[in-house]
């Protein structure tokens, strides 16, 4: 088998965690469709031929293909600090080698190779050795591997690095295989377009979101966790979640059908249309740092639901409520609490919508029948919501397209909408097992979606066996009433200190970069060297204190601009130098101010834990 044996060998100590799995899939998606080939070519190295569909595609020049591959890695720059690359085919390894020669060791490379059949034909021919052990390739291999790639975009791709992105495709794949490097295009367009709402969202909600955070900490002694449910809940039981587009207005009444028979989720937003009516639900979903407040405010008998929600989650709404909280995964500071404590939250992308929220909570609870209603994703006339009410957000008007509807006409739809479309597309895709029914029966076409309407899917998918979330959650006793909670309290505590810490430690790192700066290039090389180290040492120390996350977070706004081009390198040493400064400056202003504004606050929730 040649090299087959060696090369598996190294993608198993690479690999560990998913080794099994790689080999298992590429037995399983192994085909005829392809005959695949390896030539010498006339410079002694090898290229791949591969047959489709009786078409030849030649995947590397028959003459001199380590050369091409020379003048293909070439035309990418990697000076630039924390850069990611995507590409999309692996071919027979000589493309990524070189992207690999000419990255920087904190460079990370993302490869996809959807072609199981290439990938083991290059296994048995090639010596990979290198490739394969390099920490800073990530493979994933088969129809799968695009999953896989979609998670790592989540959790690679920010706002600083995202400018200095490398997007490629080797020679041919992009004819080899069309509709997987579309699907790879629009992999990376939707983690790209997640990063800048998530920015947008940031800059526009992070002082209140990190005031609801402090705030929101004095509810943890009495709460729980969404993976203390995972299971409670049989799988048979489907989730219907409400949210409330205009369309809502069609078949709200028939969740009356649904009571006991399913798991009821409501958003925030749609508990002024079912409280009215008295109509039945069993908990509701709130995620939004700005949410308004009367939509749950004005009705009282939403106040004792069960409420998932976020440490995030809007202050005056947590306050009104007198129930039971449960933290979803994706909270700011909770989640690393709990990690802390040895208590996990599951891992998915939140999409950043109450009802994209509330579609994971039921997956997470593993409930396999998930029912949409009320959720459009699209104006009727220019109403966003049910009952003619409206809720616009910033810069509207840039973003408005026309769709496909789901009665296969057009709709007008707006930029986040599409956003939280196409994360449920994406969730249809990644979760094969889930039954997606959209029963919206109005607005945009969420593809991949079974359509019914909602009396259709109560009928075909709510059992006669009825459940009562009431009583599951009677059942279960808040967390720390059994772990006990000294050690949430002595961790907690720990933030009055660390936001002193960052506080005192600002101002010294401030002190040390005005100095530098002011000298211009009159600094001695002994002082130069000073105050660089100051420098050095407090950004060091700034990122270990107790709150730093949400110092980080509440000064985002302040420090956009400023730190955007972080990872950006002139190649001049001594103008590259001086932006670092200035970048720290602004930071060390930013996070003095922030300390300022929130200690006092931070101070009286403390002596409340």
């Amino acid at each position: 088998m040649g090299y087959f044996d060696e090369n598996k060998e190294a993608i198993r100590k690479r690999y560990q965690e998913t080794y099994e799995e790689i080999f298992e899939r590429m037995d399983k998606e192994e085909t005829s469709e392809y005959q695949v080939e390896s030539i010498v070519a006339r410079d002694g190295n090898h290229a791949l031929t591969v047959e489709k569909d009786g078409d030849k595609f030649r995947l590397n020049s028959a003459y001199r293909p380590l050369a091409e591959a020379k003048k293909w890695a070439d035309q990418y720059e990697f000076q630039n600090l924390d850069v990611n690359v995507f590409m999309f085919g692996f071919g027979n390894g000589i493309f990524v080698r070189e992207l690999l020669c000419r990255a920087q060791p904190d460079a990370r490379v993302y490869l996809w190779e959807p072609n199981v059949n290439i990938f083991r034909k290059v296994m048995e021919e090639e010596d990979l050795k290198d490739i394969l052990r390099d920490k800073r390739l990530f493979l994933y291999i088969g129809e799968e591997g695009l999953k896989e790639l979609k998670e790592a975009m989540e959790f690679s791709v920010s706002w600083h690095n995202m400018s200095s992105q490398i997007r490629c495709c080797h020679v041919c794949y992009d004819f080899l295989h069309v509709d997987e490097y579309l699907e790879f295009l629009k992999a990376v367009k939707y983690s790209d377009s997640m990063v800048q709402v998530k920015r947008d969202t940031n800059a526009y909600f992070a002082h209140r979101a990190v005031v609801n955070v402090i705030e929101n900490l004095r509810y943890i002694r009495k709460s729980n966790y969404v993976t203390e449910l995972i299971g409670r809940i049989p799988e048979d039981v489907p989730a219907i979640v409400v949210a409330a587009g205009p369309s809502l207005e069609k078949n709200i009444d028939l969740l009356q059908k649904a009571a006991g028979r399913a798991f009821i989720i409501a958003t925030d937003t749609a508990v002024r249309n079912l409280e009215p009516k008295g109509l039945p639900y069993d908990c509701v979903v709130t995620i939004d740092p700005g949410k308004i407040t009367w939509y749950m405010t004005d009705f009282p008998g939403c106040q004792k639901k069960p409420l998932f929600c976020n440490s995030e989650s809007q202050r005056d709404i947590m306050k009104f409520h007198t129930g039971r909280k449960i933290w979803s995964a994706g909270s700011v500071y909770l989640d690393n609490l709990y990690e802390f404590l040895g208590l996990h939250f599951p891992q998915s992308s939140t999409g950043g919508s109450v009802a994209t929220s509330g579609a994971l909570l039921a997956y997470h609870l593993n409930l396999k029948n998930i029912i949409l209603i009320g959720q459009d994703l699209a104006y009727t006339g220019e109403h966003t919501h049910a009952g003619g009410y409206d809720n616009h957000v910033l810069n509207e008007e840039k973003f408005i397209e026309m769709v496909d509807g789901i009665d296969g006409g057009q709709v007008k739809t707006r930029g986040d909408w599409i956003v939280f479309r196409d994360w449920f597309e994406d969730f249809i895709k990644l979760h094969e097992d889930v039954n997606l029914v959209d029963a919206t029966e109005g607005g945009a076409l969420i593809h991949g979606s079974k359509i019914m309407t909602l009396e259709e899917a109560i009928d075909t998918y709510c059992g006669e066996k009825e459940f009562s979330f009431e009583k599951i959650m009677e059942e279960l006793p808040p967390t720390f009433d059994v772990l006990g909670f000294e050690p949430v309290q002595e961790v907690i505590q720990r933030m009055g200190k660390g936001f002193q810490n960052i506080l005192d430690r600002s101002r010294e790192g401030k002190k040390a970069a005005e100095e530098y700066l002011a000298a211009g290039n009159g600094l001695s090389p002994k002082k130069h060297d000073r105050l660089l180290k100051i420098i050095r040492k407090a950004n060091n120390y700034l990122q270990k204190q107790a709150g730093y996350e949400l110092m980080e977070m509440y000064t985002y706004d302040l420090t956009l601009n400023e730190a955007h081009d972080v990872n950006q390198i002139t190649g001049d040493s001594l103008v590259d130098e001086r932006n670092s400064v200035e970048i720290a400056l602004a930071i060390y202003d930013s996070y003095i101010k922030g300390v300022e504004e929130l200690g006092d606050q931070m101070n009286q929730v403390l002596k409340q834990i």
